[in-house]
C-alpha cells in the first residue's frame, strides 16, 4: 500500500511538471522522435520504450530512438480524472529514421482502457 501511495504521488508530481512537447523538433537522419501528445482532454506520459527487451529511457514527453519495432508503455492522464487514476496504455509501434511520431490517446467506451494511435511518420 505504501508503494502505491508513493507511486501515485510520484505520478502526480510528474504530470504537474511536464510541459507541452515540442512538435517542431527535428529528428536526425538516423533516429526517430516519439512524443506523447498533450490536449485539453488527455496527456500522454511516456513510461518506457523497449526493443527486444532492452529498455530505452524516455523523458515524460519525448524519446529519441533508432529505427525499429518497440513496445511502448504510457500513462494516459485524462482531464476528468485525478492523476492518481491514470490509465496504463500499451502498444507495439514501428518507427523509421528521420520522422517524428506523436502518441495520441483516447479512452475506450468502458472508460477503463487507454487506446493508443501513432500519428506522423512516413
Amino acid at each position: 500500500m505504501k508503494h502505491r501511495i508513493a507511486a501515485t504521488i510520484g505520478l502526480a508530481a510528474l504530470v504537474a511538471s511536464t510541459t507541452l512537447p515540442a512538435l517542431d523538433v527535428v529528428p536526425s537522419p538516423t533516429e526517430a522522435i516519439v512524443v506523447g501528445s498533450v490536449t485539453s482532454s488527455v496527456r500522454v506520459v511516456l513510461i518506457s520504450i523497449t526493443n527486444g527487451g532492452a529498455r530505452n529511457w524516455a523523458s515524460p514527453t519525448m524519446a529519441t530512438v533508432s529505427p525499429g519495432r518497440y513496445d511502448l508503455k504510457v500513462f494516459c492522464v485524462f482531464a476528468d480524472l485525478p492523476p492518481s487514476k491514470a490509465i496504463l496504455g500499451q502498444k507495439t509501434i514501428d518507427v523509421e529514421a528521420g520522422h517524428v511520431y506523436e502518441i495520441v490517446a483516447t479512452r475506450s467506451e468502458s472508460k477503463k482502457q487507454c487506446n493508443l494511435a501513432l500519428s506522423g511518420g512516413g
